[in-house]
């Protein structure tokens, strides 16, 4: 460990950036964060999110407690993780929701307060989901159930907020 890392730290940075690049090459590259429709680009980020989830749960469970645990061995990794990926899950999904394309929404709607709407929904929905890997089920069941689950917020949202197609 100390021949090839030197730390500790060093090995957790590694680890870091490793589980990073991956997320980067197969989360983010299959997502087109410019489609304009709001439930569309949900849609594509919890599918492709989800599958990733399933493939590799280790890894996103070790992203999500770097990113969450306030211990002080995480705080560089972290800084350093957010300064390379900006847009990165789990780092911030503020880019989930930016760009959105105004006009689909009905009138009158503050689009704004509309989208945190759908931003808490879905934030409150994931964390109250079963995580795989606390409970040993089977992922790809938890995240088919979840899909589906989402899916008919996500029509429910769609119906609620979007003007009718013209």
């Amino acid at each position: 460990l100390f021949h090839y890392f030197g730390s500790k730290e060093h090995l957790l940075h590694y680890t870091a950036e490793a589980a990073m690049d991956l997320v980067q090459r197969e989360f983010l590259d299959k997502v087109d964060f410019g489609e304009p429709d709001l439930f569309r680009r949900l849609w594509r980020i919890t599918s492709v999110r989800f599958d990733l989830m399933a493939r590799f749960p280790a890894i996103f469970e070790f992203l999500i407690k770097l990113a969450t645990l306030r211990q002080p061995a995480f705080e560089a990794p972290r800084e350093a993780l957010a300064a390379a990926y900006p847009a990165a899950f789990p780092l911030s999904e503020d880019s989930w929701y930016q760009g959105v394309d105004a006009a689909l929404f009905k009138d009158g709607l503050d689009v704004t307060k509309t989208v945190n709407v759908v931003r808490w929904t879905f934030a409150g929905y994931a964390a109250q989901m079963e995580k795989p890997w606390d409970t040993g089920t089977e992922p790809m069941l938890v995240h088919q159930r979840a899909l589906k689950e989402l899916w008919d917020y996500i029509s429910f949202f769609r119906k609620q907020f979007y003007a009718p197609v013209r």
